[in-house]
Formats: structure tokens, sequence, C-alpha cells
């Protein structure tokens, strides 16, 4: 009846197994690690996205929105921004996604439209943080990002950028480069594993011929 009543209501794998537990059942739904064995062929397939989106950055992230893995344009794009010459300098917080947009010691410095940024990304991230089910990460990660300085108080009742744009872009401006980027999100379809069905691929493309520029430079 639990597994039914699920299945009906699209309830997530993570959800499902703690209805399973309050039920007196076991979990039926594994989580593994990205890396383990048993996930071979996702690892390949996910290897592969990443490896076709070079020369543009791509990367994995959980629902802690942690970067799991990502391509190599993806962590020369990261050094760059951080002004590090390898990536075993890059600080602790580039190693999540929304941390390295919002933290003040990330590079929102070198964004140009941040203002607009921060409360899109600030709604989605309270979207994830009150959906049903356990979002416990997104509501602690809610509350620091909303901690940090800089991120406007009234972040709630900002309105959208320009409208009349087809889609917001990120857009850059380091040293003499001045480019924008927007991105994709990528899921994985039938998961029955909790690990797979909340992975999330980021793929970055240029959304203007300076962006197809510095990373053609990048990369070479």
């Amino acid at each position: 009846m639990v597994a039914s009543l699920c299945d009906a209501l699209e309830v997530p794998l993570r959800d499902r197994n703690e209805l399973l537990l309050a039920a007196g059942f076991a979990p039926k739904y594994a989580a593994r690690d990205l890396s383990d064995p048993n996930l071979e062929a996702v690892q390949d397939a996910v290897r592969h996205l990443l490896d076709a989106q070079m020369p543009y950055p791509a990367v994995v992230f959980d629902r802690k929105h942690d970067t799991l893995w990502a391509n190599m344009a993806a962590i020369r794009f990261q050094c760059w921004l951080y002004d590090v010459a390898t990536p075993a300098e890059l600080p602790e917080i580039a190693n999540n996604v929304l941390r390295g947009l919002l933290h003040p010691e990330g590079y929102r410095s070198h964004i140009a439209n941040w203002d607009d940024i921060t409360p899109v990304m600030l709604r989605r991230l309270r979207a994830e943080a009150i959906a049903p089910g356990d979002h416990e990460p997104a509501v602690e990660l809610l509350k620091e990002m909303t901690s940090y300085p800089g991120v406007p108080d009234d972040w709630r009742s900002l309105g959208d950028p320009d409208y009349r744009i087809p889609m917001l872009t990120v857009d850059f401006a380091k040293d003499d480069e001045v480019f924008s980027l927007f991105s994709t999100i990528t899921t994985l379809g039938t998961s029955f594993d909790v690990t797979l069905q909340e992975i999330r691929i980021e793929s970055f493309f240029p959304a203007d011929e300076g962006a197809r520029s510095f990373f053609a430079k990048l990369a070479a």
C-alpha cells in the first residue's frame, strides 16, 4: 500500500524510504555513492556528457549543491575566477555551486549582474526548501546564503530582471574579459537509486561571442 501511494503521488525515492521505515518496512531504494562500481554505466554516461560539453564548463552536483564531478573547462574556469594557478589552491567554498556564487569570498565581484542573479537563485533554493519531503539541506543552505553580507534582505520581493530578454544569463567581467553564459540542468530518468535521482548536471553555454572567444583561449 505504501509503495502504491508513493507511486501515485510521485514521491521522491529518499522520502519513500522514510515512509517505508515509518510503516515498519525496510528501505527499498539504495543510496550509493556515485563512484560505486555498480553505477559504472551511469558513470560512463555522465563522463560522456561532461566531455562532450568541452570547451565549455559542466559540473555534477548533489542535493546539497556540492560539486561531485566537473570537466576540465569548469576547473580551469574556477581557477581563473579565483585567481589561482592549480585546482589544489581553490578555496573550500569553490566546491559548492551556490557558495561560490553568493559567498563574499567567492567570485561574485566578477559577476556584473549579481544583483539580478541573487534573488532568482534564492527563490529557486527556497522552492526546494519548502517542497514536500526531506529537504533539510536546502533549508540549511538557504539560511546560510541569506546570512551573507550583501545579500538583500528583501530578496523575496525583488522583481525579476528585464522580462524582454529570452532568458537570464550570468554576466562575467574580470580583467579584460566580458562575456555572458547561460546553463541547462540535466537529470537522470527512471532512477531507482536515491543518489542518481538527486544529482544534477549543469552545462554552461556561451550567450555571446565574448564567451566563445574566452573559452577557446582557455582551452588552448
